[in-house]
């Protein structure tokens, strides 16, 4: 907590719940550290924060939503940060390919597509994923899936190498300018507005595996488009702010109670101070 630039306390009351620790949390306050209280109550947390956003009880994750829709639109589409991005292929599964399936005339995604998919009889080859490497432009499997935590632990690391071969790669996080095409898919919604899905549309490539073609996209694809992040692709999505569709800033306010530019405001800063201090930005969370 004292090496942070910006913490958000989100349903965590430090003072009451962590009280031999909260001096840490009171004292980067003097270091010139920002700290937000995300909380329904005013609650000891709350007192030692700089701003209080006081949203509806259980409508935490509407908010973490339209904070993501935020991020995603103005730091990894409109002008992406290298930082970000960089990040992003190294730390998460935003380069990994994830398959999509066809039923009863609709597409629905389906899992990542692995090592048994492509007619490799590797030890624990279900648990082998694949990304695009943007230096070969080939599929590859990169170091340290989970695999090879049971196959090979010498292995399991988060190099960005060829797990075959050992050269280096570049993990690929979007298809979308070298895509075969466009489908639209149903996606889980759990909000009470309307029905349990949503329509998006994300961009395809079509990969040969041990059982034909099938069509596969990137984690960072779909998770734009469950975002609702206009990328030119057509079909549902926000075209600004102020647009009521999931999960834009004024979208949440119906849940949350929060009003649309405290949710922009608050996710502008969260980013802007990971940038700034290399990643030093943090969320305390409570049960």
């Amino acid at each position: 907590w004292y090496n942070a630039g910006y913490i958000i306390t989100w349903g965590s009351n430090v003072p009451q719940t962590r009280t031999p620790d909260a001096h840490f949390l009171t004292e980067v306050r003097y270091k010139g550290t920002k700290v937000v209280s995300i909380a329904p109550d005013y609650a000891e947390s709350t007192a030692v924060a700089d701003t209080w956003i006081s949203l509806k009880t259980g409508s935490d994750s509407a908010l973490a939503m339209a904070m993501g829709h935020v991020i995603l639109k103005e730091y990894y589409v409109d002008k992406p940060q290298e930082f970000f991005l960089d990040y992003s292929r190294k730390y998460n599964d935003f380069p990994f390919l994830v398959t999509i399936d066809e039923r009863d005339d609709k597409f629905e995604l389906g899992r990542f597509l692995n090592a048994k998919d492509m007619g490799r009889d590797d030890k624990h080859a279900e648990f082998k994923h694949y990304v695009i490497d943007e230096i070969s432009g080939k599929l590859v499997i990169p170091n340290g899936t989970m695999g090879d935590r049971w196959d090979r632990q010498n292995k399991w690391n988060l190099r960005e190498e060829n797990s075959d071969t050992g050269e280096a790669i570049r993990p690929k996080l979007s298809i979308c300018a070298e895509r075969d095409g466009v489908v639209e898919v149903e996606l889980p919604y759990f909000g009470n507005d309307r029905d349990g899905t949503i329509t998006r549309a994300i961009p395809f490539k079509r990969v040969k595996t041990a059982d034909g073609i099938k069509l596969v996209t990137t984690v960072y694809d779909l998770t734009l488009a469950n975002y609702g992040i206009d990328t030119g692709l057509g079909g549902e999505c926000a075209s600004s702010y102020e647009d009521d569709t999931p999960y834009t800033p004024k979208w949440q306010e119906k849940f949350t109670g929060v009003n649309t530019d405290m949710v922009i405001h608050t996710a502008r800063e969260f980013a802007d101070n990971s940038l700034k201090t290399k990643g030093r930005t943090m969320v305390i969370m409570g049960a």
